[in-house]
């Protein structure tokens, strides 16, 4: 059936539990792998066998929260054949919808340039393709890559991967006093701060609401720097901190305002307590 191997050998076993394999094509893989540890000789110690189910990859969750890949059998837990083949029938496809290759396909750029990947926890990040990121004509970079969200009064963990392509809320911080402004927004965050800039080139703090918070900022806190009419990314960061559902956009922006007590906005939402 197979030769006898007593070489000395770790080997992980990855078995798609995805709901296009099915059960009975499933209980074969089982089959398959009892076979295959039947030649191997676990018992001898020089053999460790261990196996994993796969069948979906959350991309913004941390690895202790992926409960679609699981370690069925860890490496060298069972040193007897009889018992390797028992934890195998034990084990139970999972049927989860896996990414196809027309998801890989659709979301490639992700994948190429690792924005995808999993991360501690989150990261807001550029997409170094867009102004806000630094890469138009003679714009700065407004964006770094952080896992962590500093607040006057604490530091927050980002749950989400986010860059420039993607919507939601988002923060700006002054680069002198750390003062916070929270936004929201549909379109692409690079879309909104291309309204933000030209709203800041127009150097006009008359209009009272929060399409001018940014530029009244400075003109109130930091007249001096103002009054060299200085580029918006020499005195904003901005990080990207969730994208919910549309319908949630102002609750989770109201959150935002609450945690970061952000004094920069003129026009303060009232919204019923967000939990």
């Amino acid at each position: 059936m197979f030769e006898e191997c007593l070489a000395e050998t770790d080997l992980m076993l990855v078995l798609d539990g995805s709901k296009s394999v099915t059960k009975p094509n499933f209980d074969l893989v089982k089959e398959w792998v009892k076979r295959l540890a039947e030649g191997m000789h676990i018992g001898h110690g020089h053999i460790q066998i261990g196996v994993v189910q796969y069948s979906y990859f959350h991309p913004n969750r941390p690895w202790r929260r992926q409960r679609f890949i699981k370690t069925e059998i860890g490496l060298g837990q069972y040193k007897t054949k009889a018992r390797f083949d028992a934890a195998i029938d034990r084990i139970r496809i999972v049927y989860k919808n896996a990414l196809t290759i027309g998801n890989v396909l659709t979301n490639y750029k992700g994948l190429a340039h690792g924005r995808m990947k999993q991360v501690a926890d989150g990261q807001s990040g550029p997409c170094k393709k867009c102004a806000l990121c630094g890469n138009h004509g003679v714009h700065k970079a407004m964006v770094y890559e952080q896992c962590i969200f500093a607040t006057r009064s604490k530091d927050i963990r980002l749950k989400q991967v986010l860059d420039c392509k993607n919507y939601g809320v988002y923060a700006a911080t002054c680069r002198i006093c750390k003062e916070q402004y929270i936004g929201q927004t549909k379109n692409r965050f690079s879309t909104r701060w291309n309204h933000h800039r030209s709203v800041w080139k127009e150097h006009d703090i008359k209009e009272g609401n929060d399409n001018a918070a940014l530029l009244r900022h400075y003109a109130v806190k930091h007249p001096e720097l103002f009054a060299t009419y200085p580029d918006i990314a020499e005195c904003f960061c901005v990080t990207f901190l969730q994208q919910p559902p549309f319908k949630d956009l102002d609750a989770c922006e109201a959150k935002w305002l609450k945690i970061t007590q952000a004094t920069i906005n003129i026009q303060k939402m009232v919204l019923p307590r967000v939990r």
